[in-house]
């Protein structure tokens, strides 16, 4: 780096016409183009002319240093328009397999009417004076997308600003999108790239060792035996769906699921679009009890001992990390929003949603239909938690084509492309159907055609008639998951 130190730019930028030429043809919104004095510059918008100078005469000294630069950076990266121009031509040329150097970029600027834009060829060959012939261009590299970042969020916050004055919109609505414009900034920024397998073992098998040290799976329970050995549990940054058809008891399995690990101190944040809290709450209060589902559905059919044990769940229960956000109209930007929030002041483990195309997802175009929008619900779901300690459930509705006896499969999930692109695991949850009767019996399965750690299979379960909970294996074996609460004290 010490043979930069003498390394110094123009004291000004070239002229540049009053309009520049669109880049790919197409218009650009108005950017900075006026040409002044670079220390200038960098007094109002951040960036370093210095820096992104540096990096592309790099480039004409040494096309290698092009690969390097362009793992990272983009042409928008670049403050200068007229470097946005040169580094996309350079790119262009790069893809072509042309070498890049003075003759063939000048030759790919003028066929886009870009030369004077950006000074000529006088311009270029001052972006080489005082380089090495291969500078190390990593720090400056850096730098220049720092400052890119720098520069986007202060134009997503000034547009959230100016939304917020014109008071046409819902806060929230505004909060959600900027969360999630701003993640997106944040995704572009530097990461690691390309690493060689030499380097990573280490890491890799530092991970396995700790694991094999384990006596039981790090994935969060399931609240079903059967289902937890299958799969190895809910493993963290990934994202479960959960489908079946009305009726069989996909919101059931999302309370087994929290009352078998809130206890354990994973807190949890719920999105109840279908059902309410009163609902939710009481089903908790049923497993935690152990007692009939009735007796908390039908008060005044429950009997003194359950009203007992009833209350008493009640109040264990509310000392779980649990939080409930109900509401049937729930938009896909609050959602986001509320569970950010829920990961960051409180920790959440688990982000449950209940369920999936009830949820209000805001168009795009005039083309989004229903299959874009609940894709749009799962991946912004998914993105949630990927890289994080966090798990997001997703309850779905199953298509009734084919049959209430059919056995569920992956493309009964209603617009299931997205959805299924988006899980780790899917489980969907199967009852036989009695025609005669016209309902659902207690004898089932889970179908698990997509999982993270082995190949799909079937999981024979059934339905407690008395709790109306999942249970593993066939009706005859009573097994439970949870421990029985002690209401009284044995003495």
């Amino acid at each position: 780096m010490s043979d930069l130190e003498n390394f110094q730019l123009p004291a000004f930028a070239p002229e540049q016409p009053k309009e520049a030429p669109p880049i790919n043809g197409k218009k650009k919104a108005k950017q900075q183009t006026a040409i002044v004095n670079p220390n200038e510059i960098e007094q109002d918008l951040p960036c370093n002319i210095h820096a992104e100078k540096t990096i592309i005469g790099a480039v004409l000294n040494d096309n290698n240093a092009f690969l390097q630069a362009a793992e990272r950076l983009t042409p928008d990266d670049f403050f200068l328009d007229s470097h946005k121009r040169i580094f996309l031509r350079m790119s262009e040329l790069m893809n072509k397999n042309q070498a890049v150097d003075f003759v063939t970029l000048s030759n790919e600027l003028a066929l886009h009417k870009e030369s004077e834009y950006i000074g000529g060829i006088s311009y270029l060959a001052s972006l080489t004076e005082g380089l090495p012939m291969r500078p190390m261009i990593e720090d400056y590299i850096r730098i220049v997308k720092d400052k890119a970042m720098a520069r986007g969020i202060m134009l997503l916050s000034s547009v959230a600003i100016t939304r917020c004055a014109d008071q046409s919109e819902p806060s929230l609505e505004i909060a959600g999108e900027l969360t999630t414009q701003l993640e997106e900034v944040i995704s572009g920024g530097i990461h690691r790239g390309l690493e060689s397998v030499s380097n990573l073992t280490v890491e890799v098998l530092d991970k396995y060792k700790n694991q094999s040290q384990l006596t039981e799976s790090p994935g969060l329970s399931f609240g079903i035996p059967g289902i937890d050995e299958a799969t190895g549990g809910i493993q963290d940054g990934e994202q479960v769906v959960v489908g079946c058809f009305s009726g069989v008891g996909k919101t059931t399995l999302l309370a087994q699921i929290i009352a078998a690990n809130c206890p354990k101190g994973h807190p949890a944040a719920m999105f109840l679009i279908e059902p309410t809290r009163h609902t939710f709450l009481r089903q908790l209060w049923t497993i935690v009890a152990d007692v009939r589902y009735t007796a908390a559905t039908k008060p005044w059919l429950a009997n003194r001992e359950e009203r007992e044990k009833l209350q008493w769940a009640a109040f264990q229960v509310a000392e779980w990390p649990l939080y409930i956000f109900d509401k049937s109209n729930l938009s896909l930007d609050e959602q986001i929003a509320h569970s950010r929030l829920a990961i960051h002041r409180h920790g959440v483990e688990i982000i449950g949603v209940d369920y999936l195309q009830r949820m209000k997802v805001k168009s795009v175009d005039k083309n989004d239909d229903t299959r874009l929008k609940v894709g749009r619900a799962s991946t912004s779901n998914a993105d949630l938690v990927k890289g994080t300690k966090c798990r997001s459930i997703l309850l779905s509705q199953l298509s009734r084509s084919g049959g209430m006896n059919t056995l569920p499969t992956m493309d009964k999930l209603r617009e299931s492309g997205q959805i299924e692109n988006d899980a780790a695991t899917i489980v969907l949850l199967h009852l036989k159907y009695d025609e005669e009767q016209g309902h659902f019996t207690d004898e089932g399965a889970a179908i698990i055609p997509k999982q993270r750690f082995g190949v799909p299979c079937n999981v024979a379960l059934y339905k407690d008639q008395n709790s109306a909970l999942w249970c593993s294996g066939k009706k005859e074996d009573t097994t439970r998951r949870y421990d029985q609460p002690q209401l009284y004290d044995e003495d």
